[in-house]
Formats: C-alpha cells, sequence, structure tokens
C-alpha cells in the first residue's frame, strides 16, 4: 500500500488531500499524513493550511500554537463566530460570554497581521444562533480584526449575521464602516452585511452622522471588482448608523433604515467619475415586508444594481416553517424554488462569495477556481419539492390551483429613480 501511494505523481497527492480536506472532519484526517514521510509532508502543509477556518472554540488554540514558519501558506482565513456556552440566560451571563468571545478574537490580531501573504478575509457567523442568546460581536472586536488584515489581503467579507446592534455604545466612537472605508482602496471583492451601516463606507461625510447626499465626497476604489452591502435582517433590525450616547446627547436617534441613505451614497460614488472601475458590480440587497393585513402582499426580496439602474425584486413565501427547505422563491420566468433560510441570501445575492467544503468563504471567482470543492446551495425546484411532499400545502399554491396559472411573479424595476424603490410584490388577485 505504502509503495503504490509513494509512486502517485505530486499533482494527484494534492487532488487526493484535497478532497480529505474537504471531507468530514477534514484537517484532523489530514494530521497523520504529515508523518508518512518528507515528500507527503511538503504537499499536506501548504493544503493544510491554504485555507484556514476557526470557529469561537478554535479560535485561541490556533492563535497561541500556529507555527509562524507556516504564514506563507496561509491564502484565506474564514472566521465563523459563535457566543460561548452560557451558563443560563441571565443578563450577567450573557454580557460574560460575549466579554469572552471578545477576549478569544483580541487574541487573533497579532496573529493575522503576520500572515503576509494573505488574500481573502471572512468573518462569518453561522446561520445558526441559538435563540433568546442576545449574542453580540463588539465593535472594538470587528475593528481590532479589520486594522490587524495584512495588506496583501485584497478580499473581505464582514458578515455579523445582524450580531452587532452594540457596534456604538458606551459612549466610545468606534465606527466601523469609517474602519472600513480606510481598507477598501486596495480591495477587489468585498462582502459587508452589519446590522449598522452608513454612507462613510463609500465616502467622507462633511458632517459625521448626517446623511444629506450633498455632503458626501466618495472615495476611491480603485481595484473593486464585486461590492456587495447586505441590508436584509430578520425582524427589521437593520438601522442606519447612530452617534454615540454621551452625556451631553443622551439620547440615541431613533433607528433609521440604512435604505434610502445608502442606495443614494453607491448611485453617487457610482456616478462620480474614476470611484471604482466601471466593470465593478456594485449592488445592495434588502428585504420588504408583508403588511400582514394584505395576505396579498408577500415578503420580497430587493437586489438592486447599481451601475444598470435595475432591481430584481423576489417574492418568498414561507411554506413550512418546521423544515429545514420550507421558503419558496419566485424568479423573472415565475419558475420557483424551495430552500432554506440561508440559502435565501445566496440565491438573492447571486453567489458572489461561496463556501467551500470545510467552511472556508471566498469570492466566487476564486472558490471556482479551487480544487476544493465547493458547498452548493441548497435547492430544490418547486415542482419536484412539492411532488415530493404533497402533504404540505399554502394559501398561494391553492389559490394558484383555482385559476390554472401562477399568481406570483418576480420583478424587474427600471423606471427612473423608483428602481431603488423597496417595495413588496403583490399577488395577482383572483378574478
Amino acid at each position: 500500500m505504502t509503495s503504490s501511494m509513494g509512486s502517485l505523481s505530486s499533482e494527484l497527492l494534492i487532488e487526493i488531500f484535497f478532497w480529505v480536506k474537504s471531507s468530514f472532519p477534514g484537517a484532523s484526517n489530514l494530521l497523520p499524513c504529515l508523518t508518512v514521510c518528507r515528500q507527503w509532508y511538503e504537499i499536506v502543509v501548504p493544503v493544510l493550511y491554504r485555507h484556514i477556518v476557526l470557529n469561537t472554540d478554535n479560535v485561541e488554540l490556533f492563535a497561541s500554537r500556529f507555527n509562524l514558519q507556516h504564514a506563507s501558506y496561509v491564502r484565506s482565513l474564514t472566521l465563523r463566530p459563535t457566543q460561548p456556552t452560557l451558563s443560563s440566560y441571565d443578563l450577567s451571563s450573557i454580557i460574560a460570554a460575549n466579554a469572552e468571545l471578545g477576549r478569544r478574537l483580541l487574541r487573533l490580531e497579532p496573529l493575522l497581521g503576520s500572515l503576509d501573504r494573505l488574500l481573502s478575509f471572512s468573518l462569518h457567523v453561522p446561520a445558526i444562533v441559538p435563540e433568546r442568546c442576545r449574542f453580540k460581536i463588539s465593535a472594538r472586536s470587528i475593528i481590532g480584526l479589520v486594522n490587524s488584515i495584512p495588506q496583501s489581503c485584497v478580499n473581505i467579507e464582514i458578515d455579523s449575521g445582524g450580531y452587532d446592534r452594540n457596534i456604538i455604545a458606551g459612549g466610545e466612537e468606534a465606527h466601523v464602516c469609517e474602519c472600513l472605508r480606510l481598507l477598501l482602496p486596495r480591495m477587489n471583492h468585498v462582502r459587508i452585511h452589519l446590522s449598522l451601516v452608513c454612507p462613510a463606507l463609500v465616502g467622507v461625510m462633511a458632517t459625521p452622522y448626517q446623511y444629506e447626499m450633498d455632503s458626501l465626497t466618495p472615495a476611491k476604489f480603485p481595484h473593486l471588482r464585486s461590492f456587495l452591502i447586505n441590508c436584509s435582517e430578520k425582524n427589521t433590525s437593520n438601522s442606519i448608523c447612530l452617534p454615540a450616547k454621551t452625556k451631553d446627547t443622551p439620547l440615541y436617534r431613533h433607528s433609521i433604515h440604512p435604505w434610502p441613505a445608502m442606495t443614494s451614497a453607491l448611485q453617487r460614488f457610482v456616478d462620480t467619475p474614476d470611484c471604482c472601475p466601471a466593470s465593478a458590480l456594485i449592488r445592495i440587497h434588502t428585504t420588504a415586508g408583508k403588511d400582514m393585513a394584505n395576505l396579498g402582499i408577500h415578503n420580497t426580496m430587493v437586489v438592486c444594481d447599481i451601475n444598470s439602474h435595475t432591481t430584481h425584486a423576489f417574492p418568498i413565501v414561507e411554506i413550512s416553517p418546521h423544515r429545514r427547505f420550507g421558503w419558496l422563491v419566485r424568479f423573472d420566468d415565475s419558475e420557483g424554488i424551495i430552500t432554506t433560510s440561508r440559502g435565501l441570501v445566496d440565491v438573492a445575492e447571486g453567489q458572489l462569495w461561496k463556501t467551500l467544503m470545510g467552511g472556508a468563504r471566498l469570492p466566487s471567482p476564486i472558490a471556482d477556481s479551487e480544487a476544493q470543492g465547493i458547498l452548493e446551495v441548497p435547492i430544490v425546484e418547486e415542482a419536484v419539492w412539492r411532488a415530493k411532499n404533497p402533504e404540505i400545502d399554502c394559501a398561494l399554491w391553492n389559490n394558484e390551483a383555482l385559476v390554472g396559472r401562477k399568481l406570483l411573479h418576480a420583478e424587474i424595476r427600471k423606471e427612473g429613480k423608483t428602481y431603488m424603490n423597496p417595495v413588496p410584490i403583490l399577488e395577482e388577485r383572483i378574478q
């Protein structure tokens, strides 16, 4: 067995080791391969460290034990933070757990700066977060990580999953948007999903926290290829960035959804000469909620393509809240799919970022070129899913059965500035 494996070419061994890393438990299976022989060691080390994926439980161990001699092999680092285990759900335990997460992330900052060949960094909170946990990633942690990213890194994803509501708090100015803007001039691919976001992400405001577009001086991002801002949040918890609470300004302003300010800022950014390449893909995504008093109005994913002045609006219907595949999405051709809550985001955004087998998050062009397999978006065609689940029905399908045709369709909006209007889609009335 050993002699036959030893006769394999390096290229074939690399492919095998990438396959091993893509399987569960992945990296753990590769560790014994390091001790087989010198050839295997030299091949396995670059594969093992090419895409680093860390979570709350192992980030501190990695920071303390990582051999800096291997730093040159690391091309991407994906951080998937969750809340440390709670002893109870009382407020003191929650505060302590969030503080512990911040302490662990702090350990990563000096190491992150030493990865001098890093190309891509992702902070991506997993979709499944325990209910009632009040999980928060502090602004200080996000800014500390962003400021530690080495100059070699040209792709960044910051997706808190909406668990960053304390982004400006305690009387401290901790403005993540301004911090990110300083980083973006060298970036190729950018994806931002924060519960608080504002035009300071793409330009300098004459007066902080005053969002009149005439006062915005757009920044220049000359290397930009794709830039996506996700303003969608369940329970509509998004808000535009607010000033810190101080003794002079004891009250926060009322929460304002960032969509109007962000779409206007992005349009100004794109329309200003030399701010970004004409070929750059600039998108912003939100969700328009349905009117509970009108059953004909449906939740709608709204994706605005700033360059082409075009918005795609996709209606979504919750089919089965008790199943993983429980969401129906309709497209421009009125064909539909059933997917998961996380799949909704991937579908709406067009998968500008993808997840490799093993958990690494990368921009789509890079992920597609990797030997490591891509984790497919969980999608089932509407007709196929209904055939397999005949016992599950909904009001939309019942209405469509009555008239014998589709009553809910996606929309393409292109009329002037109204293309930015994130209104939900209305189901056709049965005559």
